[in-house]
């Protein structure tokens, strides 16, 4: 650049906003609907770090398209869904710090949609599904720790399911933010893991997840 024409300019993310803009309508808009799942994958890799170079009007207009379209990349075949999770993750982080941008509604939806991804067994020769449950763990602990009445209301109604899958699905989030989420840990998540641990009448794949929350009741000393 030419010293004497940007004489007290620098690249700082306000004076280079309106590029930041541009450039992610174009890959939101265009690119990240490719037919080719690398094209989008890569193009994931580059929106979600790129949520927290837009202007704040700017971003939150965008939040409620935002999210459903993220979503929707899950139906993508061939699409590895680690990174749309990866996007997710940043999307949520950019997104808590005006936590009014998400009703109760948008909560439940984003709740939902991350639950159905959990691994109850994780299987460790499939590393891309191993990544991406983790990742979607990851989005757990930022909802518990910004939103968690909403987090664990939605926990406890399916920790009290009847469908066996459903509830290994939310012991295994529980035990995970147990073990992990430090400043969100409360009584009350505590007392929801405690009251759906049970091994009377459960298959195997249960107790083996229960066991787990067990060791995670434990390390917290509250295991009674």
């Amino acid at each position: 650049l030419n010293n004497e024409n940007n004489k007290g300019n620098s690249f700082t993310k306000d004076n280079l906003s309106t590029e930041f803009s541009i450039a992610f309508d174009i890959l939101f808009i265009h690119w990240v609907h490719s037919n080719e799942p690398k094209v989008v994958e890569t193009i994931l890799e580059a929106m979600g770090p790129m949520t927290n170079l837009l202007p704040t009007e700017k971003y939150e207009a965008l939040v409620p398209k935002l999210i459903p379209n993220m979503f929707m990349l899950y139906k993508k075949p061939n699409l590895d869904s680690y990174f749309v999770t990866q996007a997710v993750t940043y999307i949520l982080m950019r997104t808590v710090k005006n936590k009014s941008l998400l009703t109760s509604q948008m909560i439940d939806n984003i709740n939902m949609t991350l639950f159905s991804l959990v691994l109850t067994l994780p299987d460790y020769d499939q590393p891309q599904k191993i990544k991406n449950h983790f990742e979607v763990l990851r989005c757990f602990d930022i909802l518990l720790l910004n939103f968690p009445s909403f987090t664990q209301e939605f926990l406890y109604q399916r920790a009290k399911a009847v469908n066996e899958e459903e509830k290994m699905k939310a012991i295994v989030i529980l035990t995970h933010l147990l073990s992990s989420s430090e400043k969100a840990i409360s009584e009350n998540l505590i007392m929801i893991s405690k009251e759906n641990i049970s091994i009377e009448n459960v298959s195997i794949k249960m107790k083996r997840v229960l066991l787990k929350a067990i060791v995670a009741l434990a390390y917290r000393q509250n295991l009674q």
